[in-house]
């Protein structure tokens, strides 16, 4: 059975997006990103992209070597290489907003845990919609 997710709007009203996500657990938010910005985003991540295939791919077990498979390259650390992700991404309104009505109920201050870039390769196989119940075991059942 194919998962189908909410689609709305960036313009929608922050509060409609935070219930779509609560209630379905993940959205689509179509024009999120502008294609200047991630124009601009992908311009700056090339050269680590680039990078990251040409290095040997380890991993800490044969889950996540068959989870990402041998055709992905995989960018770590993407606030530290990318002012457009801190300041157009990170920063953007809709992601504040979130934080504000969600996590805020629930701690002083919100901090980026992870953030990362994977591109898969042709000859990769597509990724299941999925939770990260690895990572965050309490996201409960996928």
């Amino acid at each position: 059975m194919a998962v189908s997710l909410p689609v709305l709007a960036a313009s929608e009203k922050i509060e409609s997006i935070a219930d779509a996500l609560l209630d379905q657990g993940g959205l689509i938010v179509e024009d999120f990103l502008s294609q200047d910005v991630m124009a601009r985003f992908n311009r700056e991540l090339e050269p680590f992209i680039v990078e990251a295939g040409k290095k040997e791919q380890s991993f800490v077990n044969a889950g996540y070597a068959a989870f990402y498979g041998p055709a992905m390259r995989h960018v770590l650390a993407v606030a530290q290489k990318s002012d457009v992700f801190i300041d157009e991404v990170l920063c953007h309104p809709i992601f504040i907003g979130l934080g504000d009505l969600i996590l805020k109920k629930s701690c002083q201050n919100m901090q980026l845990n992870v953030a990362h870039v994977l591109e898969r390769l042709p000859g990769s196989k597509a990724q299941v919609l999925h939770r990260d119940q690895i990572v965050w075991p309490d996201l409960g059942p996928a």
